[in-house]
């Protein structure tokens, strides 16, 4: 989901992003799904998925499970320190809620940009992957 929300923006013309799967991974106190070090915007761009990151809205709204919802103001609390740290280290942040990317997939220019853009092993087999199509991806070089 990252990656499609990055190369929407790349393709758009809206940022230059570096991220794992155009330029490697970057190797920092934090991970972040993207970056343009560039001086002049120094930005990483973080896609946040709502269940991994506590945040309440309608992609976790039915969800029952008593460990996350006594999880989740913690892990909430980590996604906001996170950005925190970043921004005083002197970086702009961007950031995306699941749940906003799937508003934002409606667009019609958004989802010819997903469609377009998507990794070779989900363009061979549309719909769900499974382990053995992702397995045998990345042993041929498709995937990483």
């Amino acid at each position: 989901m990252a990656y499609h929300w990055m190369n929407y923006l790349i393709t758009s013309g809206q940022a230059s992003i570096h991220h794992k799967f155009n330029h490697g991974s970057e190797k920092r106190k934090y991970l972040v799904d993207g970056c343009n070090w560039d001086s002049s915007t120094n930005t990483t761009y973080q896609l946040h998925r709502c269940y991994c990151h506590g945040h309440q809205c309608d992609v976790t709204t039915n969800i029952r499970d008593q460990r996350w919802i006594e999880e989740r103001e913690h892990k909430l609390k980590k996604t906001f320190d996170t950005t925190s740290y970043l921004k005083s280290q002197g970086y702009n942040v961007d950031e995306m809620w699941e749940f906003d990317f799937q508003k934002l997939h409606t667009n019609p220019l958004v989802h010819d940009v997903i469609t377009k853009e998507r990794l070779p092993v989900y363009r061979k087999h549309p719909g769900r992957v499974n382990e053995t199509q992702i397995l045998n991806a990345v042993r041929r070089g498709d995937l990483f």
